[in-house]
């Protein structure tokens, strides 16, 4: 077991410091596979399984299509997005599960609730899953783009309430405002540095890199 560990540990980190840029969409895909893969091997995911199924399917010759095509891209389209929605529910569970025991052992040990709050969300950042994402983020432009969706995926509407041109407030980095609450006046973030990892604050209804 500690073996597993110690490989699924050692993929994740060979994945999250490889420098993609180079390589074609085909190669991504099948780093994606492998990322997967890897995975599964490392847990019981009843759902990632299934969807590593469906991708090997849509990226192999059993896929019965011609690669690249507008039929093969939406195929793998569905795959991509199968992939998507079951690490959605896997990394949620395990968000769930690390966040309980967390906050009980936290509020008794009196630590600071800020670093209790993203808890469970940092244990998933440290899964082999989360190299997953990275992947499949990469390759996603290329398939969409090929099967003749748009490049740009909404991911929240928002909240109309919100005044979105309430007030600004710029920071060197969106982690210098992690734990604060814009709630009562809704602001617009400029930030020099966006990492990816940080979180946005309740009642930041847009951030905007400054030059």
């Amino acid at each position: 077991m500690l073996l597993d560990i110690a490989m699924e540990k050692f993929y994740r980190q060979k994945i999250e410091g490889m420098v993609t840029a180079n390589l074609n969409p085909d190669q991504k895909l099948g780093l994606l596979e492998y990322a997967v893969r890897n995975t599964c091997v490392g847990g019981d995911f009843e759902r990632m399984d299934a969807a590593l199924a469906f991708l090997r399917r849509a990226n192999s010759e059993e896929c019965g299509l011609e690669r690249w095509t507008l039929e093969w891209a939406l195929v793998m389209d569905a795959a991509l997005d199968s992939v998507s929605l079951a690490m959605e529910h896997h990394m949620d569970t395990l968000c769930a599960l690390a966040q309980g025991p967390a906050d009980v052992v936290g509020r008794a040990a009196g630590c600071d609730y800020r670093y209790l709050t993203n808890f469970g969300e940092e244990v998933v950042r440290g899964h082999s899953m989360f190299a997953v994402s990275k992947i499949h983020a990469e390759v996603m432009g290329a398939i969409r783009t090929a099967a003749g969706r748009s490049a740009w995926m909404v991911v929240s509407h928002g909240a109309p309430e919100l005044n979105l041109f309430a007030g600004t407030v710029t920071v060197t980095s969106l982690a210098d405002i992690q734990g604060q609450d814009f709630r009562s006046s809704p602001m617009v973030v400029m930030s020099a540095r966006l990492g990816g990892l940080e979180d946005i604050p309740p009642g930041v209804t847009a951030v905007l890199p400054t030059p």
